[in-house]
């Protein structure tokens, strides 16, 4: 028997491992499921949850920050923020004013809301940062890294080119190792390279669509590896399988009932409770829109990342696209995902199908 909830992510997690960019995607991806374990376990996991984010790619430029990462990462923040979950977002220093630059355009809620960790190039690394990390190891009760410089075999890290990243990258994924044993972790990523791909590695150095592979690839593994055509877009769907979730728990928990926002109204603020069932339809739908950023959100996310310095990985240009496709592209795919998820609450009567 398959729930309306799991039909309706597993289409999630199929819409954007289709591979957009021709990269060789299918080397990266997992059984099906793991998004929907992953948004599963993250609604049950206790706070802090740990957003790791942030690919150095463009050594020529300062910064030197892509703008792949942290729209995703963002997106994630918001849902687990609207879940009543606090966050802490780690990030190397080099990307520390695109970031912040991306929090302020994105939500003056989130911004109030979001603790910023930022860390030296492993290079510069004393017994500060390792008790720093440490300190939050022990705090975390998931870790999410998404679009995250991870170690290739040798210990260092790479671009898609092979190029060497160590002058910037700090050695976040030892966070990892740092946690309470029990934690859990969701690695996304679209390139091999990227933290939490060492649950694929044996496929990815053994792939032929792949360039570099067996250099670049990354052996660190998470507990579920979402590989997604654009980074931000595996984002952008572990939110909408978070409303997904909470819809379906809200529902099968409390039954029908009303809600209203009590604070700013902004899509992420406290709810109230009602009794009118009759606007039970409207409530699923309202977990879309306060888990899941709108496409004005996300553009302008985006816009402030670039103003700040952020460039295209792809072709280095300081544009709003991401991984070489226009920004209006990932619009476009926001929205089909939040229509997707759309159809969850559509759905949500039929309880199972054979």
């Amino acid at each position: 028997m398959v729930s309306s909830a799991s039909r309706i992510i597993y289409r999630l997690e199929t819409i954007v491992q289709h591979d957009e960019g021709g990269r060789g995607l299918k080397d990266l991806i997992q059984p099906a499921g793991e998004l929907e374990m992953a948004a599963r376990a993250l609604q049950r996991a206790s706070s802090p949850i740990a957003i790791l984010t942030g690919f150095p790619c463009l050594l020529e430029h300062t910064p030197p920050t892509e703008t792949d990462g942290p729209p995703g990462a963002l997106a994630i923040i918001r849902a687990c923020i609207g879940l009543g979950k606090t966050c802490i977002l780690l990030t190397d220093q080099c990307n520390a004013a695109v970031i912040q630059a991306a929090v302020a355009a994105d939500s003056p809620y989130i911004s109030a809301s979001l603790q910023i960790e930022t860390f030296p190039a492993k290079s510069e690394w004393t017994d500060v940062e390792i008790c720093r990390l440490r300190r939050l190891g022990c705090e975390v009760g998931f870790v999410v890294a998404i679009e995250r410089a991870g170690p290739a075999r040798d210990g260092h890290y790479y671009t898609m080119r092979g190029r060497c990243m160590d002058t910037f990258v700090a050695p976040l994924e030892q966070l990892m190792s740092l946690t309470r044993p029990a934690i859990e972790s969701l690695g996304i990523g679209d390139g091999g390279n990227e933290l939490g791909m060492g649950k694929a590695w044996e496929r990815i150095v053994g792939s032929a669509s792949i360039p570099h592979a067996s250099r670049i690839a990354c052996v660190t593994a998470t507990t579920w590896l979402l590989a997604a055509s654009v980074s931000n877009w595996g984002g952008y769907a572990l939110s909408c399988a978070l409303a997904v979730v909470a819809a379906e728990i809200e529902e099968k928990e409390t039954g029908p009932r009303t809600w209203s926002f009590t604070s700013e109204g902004d899509g992420v603020g406290p709810w109230k409770a009602g009794t009118d069932p009759d606007q039970w339809q409207a409530r699923r739908n309202e977990w879309v829109d306060r888990l899941v950023p709108s496409e004005a959100q996300a553009s302008s996310t985006l816009g402030g990342m670039v103003a700040a310095g952020a460039r295209d990985g792809i072709t280095g240009e300081r544009t709003t696209r991401v991984d070489g496709m226009p920004g209006a592209v990932s619009l476009q795919m926001l929205r089909r995902l939040r229509e997707t998820a759309r159809e969850h609450v559509e759905l949500m009567g039929e309880r199972s199908e054979v």
